[in-house]
């Protein structure tokens, strides 16, 4: 079956537009508050651009087809009990333990602020839903809390969200 053919594609190409647009109107911007559209929309172009050759060429998708356990050479236990996307057979029990990670995400943002609550998260989903060891993940934590540092308050001096403990104030609905 053709790629265009595929209902993925067409997903691909309104992302890619959408994207693009955002990139075009970042450049109306101040220009300090451009960076961010910018980054992300660009980010976005380079990964709906991989997708869509991936759907052409399915060998280069597998090239990257990892996970954390692999990358971190953690024991992923016993792979017969492991389900693949392949078979098309992802369990509810996951997906319902994938959006608690998310509320609870979402609901440390709000309590904690962005500072504190994406190292918290980073370090906790690692450790924890990829088994990998405590010094790994505290690593990888400070990894990520030092770029959003450095990108967000030194680089653009944005005031992040500090979390309702810390005097933050959610914006009226």
């Amino acid at each position: 079956m053709s790629i265009y053919r595929r209902g993925v594609f067409w997903l691909y190409m309104v992302i890619l537009l959408t994207a693009g647009a955002g990139i075009v109107d970042a450049f109306n911007y101040n220009p300090r508050v451009r960076l961010l559209p910018l980054v992300v929309g660009v980010f976005i172009v380079v990964l709906c651009v991989y997708s869509i050759i991936g759907e052409k060429y399915p060998a280069i998708m597998d090239r990257f087809n990892v996970s954390v356990t692999d990358v971190a050479g953690a024991d992923s236990g016993d792979e017969s009990k492991v389900s693949t996307e392949a078979d098309g057979e992802i369990s509810r029990g996951r997906t319902w333990a994938t959006g608690a990670w998310l509320v609870g995400f979402f609901g440390a943002i709000v309590l904690l602020g962005f500072l504190l609550a994406v190292p918290l998260f980073v370090f906790a989903f690692i450790k924890w839903y990829g088994r990998i060891g405590w010094l790994s993940s505290l690593l990888a934590a400070m990894i990520v809390e030092g770029i959003i540092y450095a990108s967000f308050d030194i680089a653009m001096k944005a005031v992040l969200f500090e979390g309702l403990l810390f005097g933050g104030k959610l914006p009226p609905l």
